[in-house]
């Protein structure tokens, strides 16, 4: 059956009537949509801006609550540029300008400051809409000041971190290098000196010899400062009031600069005490005031140098270097502050570094003796300086309440002498340098005692075996191969409990007291000495192994 045309006026009627429930229901579901859009925007942890010419028409909670405004009403109508941050007025400017003509905007980020005036560093992305039935933008905020906060406490500790790292590697270089040099230097030294005994008096080559024992102990002194910034050197520890010490350094320090620099001291009074070692903490304070008088130049300027106890949190410890294992408390806090030129991140991450220095053959030493000496004290440094901004050295030393371990002493120079006469018997020298060896065993025979040696801790073990009825005293180097310092000093006294030892070493002298704890008297002989250093030291052990094996009275 054909199929019934309908008229025209009949379908239009039967259209109309169907598109009108299409019409409802596509109205229904925008409506859903922009509530659903909306409920977005208004729940949303981002800023939600909708502005047209940088006016803002729209700003959802989110904004309002991180510009610190009232409500909406308060931001509607004002200038997106006005709380702009002016490090990113430009390209926001920038941005503004090119966002109706083009699509989405990347992700950048920028600063805005709150009404209060804090600053905000925040991602935004752009794009243009149609809003209100005209043009706008539609800019979305994330606030990233928190994280980028994080970001930069990380790197920060990082850097610390890696700071800490490359000093520690510096100063195990630095230890090295200085006991390989002792060790030569001992060698030229004590031939230098043997050699001037076996000359005529009178003979022009004494003194020839003698400019070579000077040169030898100026290069002795450099290695010296390289085991302190090692963390090594001889401390006598003992309660010090730093004011007290620093106010008798004052003329001393006064005449180290020149007359255009005024030099201000400034000290609270009853300092609780340091234990400290009261020749380092003066090395400490010269250092860092010629520091500060070269950096003030020829320039009229100001040095203050200031004491005052304080008491740190972690987190100040943690802006402090080379502050690891230290805990908050009381400690001293010495500063040094100089009106100089300053100086930049990059040359204050390298001022302790040895041999680093900004100034024309400066040999770098100053400051580097400074960190091992406060290493060396368990304290901390804090360094404060910019360009044209002058400097600022802060010394954290624990007070001595803090620190109640008694000091150790380490005898490193004889205090009482032997008769010749009484210079009898054999004495092991043991060391792995053949010239410490030539030396040693040269400077005892001319001093009348019988020599055998080793150069190894094994063999310094056996020689002992088969000489120990006859040995009366070991000279023993710290760091042979095959057996340490202690192994061998531990094994020689299981077999002679109370056989005297010397122990020299190139290294500081830190590294002997545990060596030193042990039974039967022992001493400690930093490397280069004399030859006439070495045989007090060993007259000195032994009459003090006489007089404590002698029966009372």
């Amino acid at each position: 059956m054909p199929t019934r045309k309908r008229s025209p006026r009949a379908r239009k009627a039967g259209g109309g009537a169907t598109s009108a429930p299409a019409a409802v229901a596509a109205a229904a579901r925008l409506q859903e949509s922009e509530e659903r859009y909306r409920g977005v925007v208004e729940q949303s942890a981002d800023w939600i801006v909708i502005h047209r010419g940088g006016r803002m028409l729209y700003v959802n909670p989110a904004t309002v609550k991180a510009i610190g405004a009232k409500s909406a009403a308060d931001l509607i109508g004002r200038s997106v540029l006005d709380f702009v941050h002016p490090d990113s007025r430009e390209l926001v400017i920038a941005r503004m300008k090119q966002a109706p003509h083009s699509g989405q905007l990347p992700v950048v980020e920028q600063r805005y400051v709150r009404l209060d005036g804090k600053v905000l560093d925040c991602e935004v992305v752009a794009r243009p809409i149609t809003y209100g039935g005209e043009q706008a933008v539609l800019v979305s905020v994330r606030d990233v000041t928190e994280r980028k906060a994080a970001e930069a406490e990380r790197r920060a500790l990082e850097a610390k971190i890696q700071t800490a790292q490359k000093q520690e590697s510096l100063a195990a270089l630095a230890a090295g290098v200085a006991h390989d040099f002792n060790n030569l230097l001992l060698g030229v030294l004590g031939n230098a000196s043997l050699a001037e005994r076996d000359l005529p008096e009178g003979s022009p080559v004494r003194e020839r010899l003698k400019g070579i024992e000077t040169a030898a102990q100026r290069a002795a002194e450099l290695t010296r400062q390289l085991l302190v910034f090692a963390g090594g050197g001889t401390f006598v520890l003992q309660p010090i009031d730093l004011g007290a010490l620093l106010r008798e350094m004052a003329t001393l320090l006064q005449v180290s600069v020149t007359h255009k620099i005024t030099l201000h001291f400034d000290f609270e009074p009853e300092l609780p005490p340091i234990r400290a070692d009261a020749t380092q903490i003066r090395q400490v304070a010269m250092n860092l005031l010629l520091n500060a008088a070269e950096a003030v130049g020829d320039q009229s300027g100001t040095i203050s140098v200031r004491g005052r106890a304080v008491d740190v949190d972690a987190a100040y410890l943690a802006s402090a270097g080379f502050s690891d294992g230290l805990v908050p408390g009381r400690y001293v806090l010495l500063e040094v502050v100089d009106s100089g030129v300053g100086m930049d991140d990059e040359t204050c991450a390298r001022i302790f570094e040895p041999f680093y220095s900004t100034k024309r053959g400066g040999r770098g030493l100053g400051l580097a003796s400074v960190l091992g000496i406060v290493r060396g004290h368990k304290g901390a440094i804090r360094v404060r300086s910019g360009r044209g901004l002058g400097t600022t050295f802060g010394i954290l030393l624990p007070t001595a309440r803090r620190r109640r371990e008694q000091p150790v002493e380490v005898t490193a120079r004889p205090m009482v002498a032997r008769a010749a006469a009484s210079r009898t018997g054999t004495v092991l020298v043991a060391d792995d340098e053949d010239a410490v060896r030539t030396v040693a065993v040269v400077t005892l025979q001319q001093a009348g005692y019988r020599v055998v040696t080793a150069s190894d801790g094994r063999g310094a073990v056996e020689a002992f075996r088969t000489n120990a009825k006859e040995i009366v005293a070991v000279l023993l180097d710290l760091t042979m191969p095959g057996l340490s310092g202690r192994e061998v000093s531990e094994t020689l006294r299981t077999i002679k409990t109370r056989v005297p030892i010397i122990l020299s070493s190139g290294y500081r002298v830190q590294d002997a007291r545990e060596e030193l704890s042990g039974r039967g008297p022992t001493a400690f002989l930093q490397k280069p000495y004399q030859p006439s250093e070495l045989v007090a030291a060993l007259d000195e052990l032994l009459g003090r192994d006489e007089a404590a094996r002698a029966p009372s009275a």
